[in-house]
């Protein structure tokens, strides 16, 4: 199903602006990806603006791969100044964590001043802009690209909350300063980017409307084509394998399995889940989490490159995704729809219950079972039936909502992107 990109006249060039970026790997890196791919496809000459990986840094050739060789690999280098105090200060973290609240938006800001000294070397002339969170940073080097070429379309791809991010301090003067400077960013950009229209509802609600206007919805997806050929793969099970529940992304913040693996504990104490009926599986980085139940298996998969990721997935009965944000539909909830894979989704239902959360979203698409992500005894409801529609067959037999799943494939968001820096 792919869009069809002959009704707009395609710019000349395009600069896309980038902190994560092939050749790294990760969710940031595999939608800038997927971006430059198929706008290059359909005549851009594209530069890609990002920073120089460290030598430790998770990289991903596959996924470089699949960039076209139009696509121009600018990486620029900096000093990471902040992780140089770090090192400094050794074992005094309090003072690192006090001193790293001061970098305003955050500490790769040494990475904008090194890209603006290499392009005021090396002006880019182009006809368009794209910058991409995360981090923030990406959209100074943006807003340097707009003032050197005034006529440019800028898009300004913030996909997540900023100034709102509730995870993030309010109040006081660092939040006053990250506020400010979104503000002026939108100011100066042509489109606002948000990743879906609880975002944009959100940031609706508190910008003037000289800004709210700007906000353009540009959600995540999966590469239709991409898709088709890994569910070509899928293999039957063997008939006496285990019931399979795999999770790939990383853990922080909110965002733990700490609950799922309660809510393991509570089905094996009641007698509701047997002894090796149930392998768990994690892919990324999730190393130091791993569930204490016994009877229950468990496999650290490690970090692989992306459609390794996705092939591997493939083989499990359900996907877990795990959401502490009312508001977020990160990459893997596409992944798991492109898969067409049953999904446990461990997610903040909003109160009062909107239109635009999550659990709405999921709902059309015939895959997913959800559970409130705090809620010990919810997960283990939802465990347990989805253990139970596994003993009687009923996964093998789901019947995604096809339809309204491919809405949102990364040929469409490219298309949208297509669209408005074709204007």
């Amino acid at each position: 199903m792919t869009p069809d990109f002959s009704e707009t006249t395609v710019a000349k060039h395009l600069v896309i602006v980038a902190y994560h970026a092939p050749p790294l790997g990760g969710i940031a890196a595999i939608r800038v990806a997927k971006l430059a791919k198929h706008l290059a496809q359909q005549g851009w000459i594209i530069t890609l603006v990002t920073h120089q990986a460290p030598k430790d840094a998770v990289l991903d050739t596959s996924l470089a791969a699949e960039l076209p060789e139009s696509v121009t690999v600018i990486p620029i280098a900096y000093t990471p100044v902040a992780q140089k105090i770090r090192k400094l200060l050794g074992k005094w973290h309090w003072a690192s964590a006090w001193l790293n609240r001061w970098w305003v938006p955050d500490e790769t800001l040494p990475w904008a001043w090194a890209a603006k000294r290499w392009l005021k070397n090396n002006p880019q002339l182009c006809d368009a802009i794209v910058s991409s969170s995360p981090t923030p940073v990406a959209h100074l080097i943006g807003q340097a690209l707009k003032r050197q070429n005034p006529n440019a379309v800028w898009v300004m791809d913030l996909r997540d909350e900023w100034s709102l991010n509730p995870n993030a301090a309010t109040g006081g003067f660092i939040h006053a300063c990250n506020k400010g400077l979104e503000r002026q960013l939108f100011n100066d950009a042509t489109y606002i980017g948000v990743i879906n229209e609880a975002l944009k509802c959100k940031y609706t609600a508190v910008l003037p409307e000289a800004m709210a206007c700007k906000l353009r919805v540009l959600p995540n997806g999966f590469d239709d084509e991409q898709m088709a050929s890994i569910r070509a793969l899928a293999k039957p099970k063997e008939p006496n394998a285990p019931f399979t529940i795999a999770y790939a992304g990383s853990f922080y913040g909110n965002r733990t399995p700490e609950v799922f693996f309660a809510a393991l504990q509570l089905l094996k104490d009641d007698g509701r889940l047997l002894p090796n009926q149930l392998h768990v599986v994690f892919y990324g980085k999730t190393k130091g989490y791993k569930p204490s139940v016994e009877g229950v298996a468990f496999t650290h998969g490690g970090v692989l490159p992306y459609e390794d990721t996705l092939k591997a997935l493939l083989a499990a009965d359900v996907l877990l995704h795990i959401s502490s944000l009312p508001d977020a539909t990160g990459g893997k909830v596409f992944d798991t729809m492109g898969l067409h894979k049953p999904m446990l989704a461990l997610i903040h239902r909003s109160t009062p219950h909107r239109e635009n959360d999550l659990e709405a979203f999921l709902e059309p698409t015939g895959l997913s079972t959800v559970a409130q992500y705090n809620d010990v005894e919810a997960v283990a409801a939802a465990l347990e039936g989805l253990l139970r529609r596994w003993q009687g067959g009923d996964l093998e037999r789901v019947q995604p909502n096809i339809d309204y799943i491919h809405q949102f494939t990364r040929q469409a968001t490219a298309l949208a992107f297509h669209q408005l820096l074709s204007r």
